[in-house]
């Protein structure tokens, strides 16, 4: 991974929790920390969770994830869950129901 200028995680802790899967994203966090590599990080981790992992391999990667990058906070309303009740009255409305 660390032949890439920049790498994006998309949604870390949403993997399967084994220890197969810590070990890899371990060490794929580990790698790019040692080469001085960028990463974009995103999560549905709360920020008390981020605080307060659980475990020691995700206390371990979380804090080479705090010293590599800085916390932002996206919140809102969430899109699917949105177009999921306007898609379903839209078809309550063509069913009549």
């Amino acid at each position: 991974m660390n032949r890439f200028d920049l790498l994006v995680l998309d949604d870390l802790a949403a993997e399967r929790d084994t220890e197969y899967m810590g070990e890899i994203v371990m060490s794929i966090i580990d790698s790019r920390y040692r080469a001085h590599k960028p990463v974009i990080v995103t999560t549905n981790l709360t920020q008390k969770e981020i605080r307060n992992p659980s475990g020691i391999r995700r206390q371990r990667v979380l804090s080479r994830l705090f010293e590599m990058c800085m916390m932002i906070e996206v919140s809102g309303e969430d899109k699917r869950r949105q177009k999921a009740i306007s898609d379903y009255q839209r078809f309550a409305d063509l069913l009549g129901v």
